[in-house]
């Protein structure tokens, strides 16, 4: 991660019902209606925030559940059967600082191999954990112009497309 372009994020799995995240010392938790976060609802299984990376940047989003996210749970499905990275398409950011910024979120499963294993046949039989980092696009284009120092009057459109395959300006930079 590069100038603070993006935030690490690792989290665990949990057992059905558990209800809380790190040892019990916080509820796990999602995005209610409003926006707001609220104790989250009941599922088969949790990928709770366990750590946040740099320290002290949203701690209010540890244990926020990742996987109560119709986008992010399809995402991390895709990560966890793979074993391999996988990027949501661009979302609408929530945390604390982003302010309704456009971003995607990574995901990447931790695993283990027990001695004696050769082959993984199906890498959700090793999972630890998944590692997260989220990425605003705003702060990420900027970061790597600062970088790349291009010519002045570079304009910069950043456009995705949403599941009816309309397009939108997802960042400009003038």
């Amino acid at each position: 991660l590069h100038g603070g372009a993006g935030r690490r994020r690792r989290q665990s799995r949990l057992a059905p019902g558990s209800g809380k995240a790190a040892g019990g010392s916080r509820s796990i938790s999602e995005f209610g209606p409003d926006g707001s976060l609220v104790p989250s609802g009941s599922r088969g299984q949790y990928f709770p925030i366990l750590q946040i990376e740099p320290r002290g940047t949203g701690e209010v989003m540890r244990g926020y559940d990742f996987y109560s996210n119709a986008i992010n749970a399809e995402t991390m499905r895709q990560a966890i059967t793979t074993g391999e990275l996988s990027i949501t398409p661009a979302v609408e950011l929530k945390g604390p600082h982003d302010r309704g910024a456009v971003g995607v979120l990574a995901f990447v499963p931790v695993t283990y191999m027990p001695s004696g294993v050769t082959q993984r046949r199906y890498p959700e039989e090793f999972l630890i954990g998944l590692v997260a980092a989220v990425y605003p696009i705003g702060p990420f284009i900027e970061s790597t112009l600062k970088l790349l120092q291009p010519a002045g009057g570079l304009d910069i459109y950043v456009v995705g497309a949403d599941e009816q395959g309309s397009e939108r300006i997802l960042y400009f930079h003038p």
